[in-house]
């Protein structure tokens, strides 16, 4: 995702079972963005730290 002149405002960097987490301050400005978004379909739950993929809740960590 990116701001103004296309500085980003958060990245994730790509894993096999989405496993890292979130910059959520990768132009280290100071300003945190939340995004919880991650592969298409799924939902980061912060507060649990599972994924939601519209059928079960799971831990990306453990692979499925």
């Amino acid at each position: 995702m990116a701001g103004d002149l296309t500085q980003p405002i958060w990245a994730w960097p790509i894993s096999p079972y989405g496993d890292t987490p979130a910059l959520d301050d990768p132009d280290g400005n100071g300003a945190k963005t939340t995004f919880n978004l991650r592969s298409p379909g799924q939902y980061c739950d912060a507060f649990s730290g599972l994924h939601y993929n519209h059928t079960r809740y799971f831990s990306p960590r453990a692979g499925g």
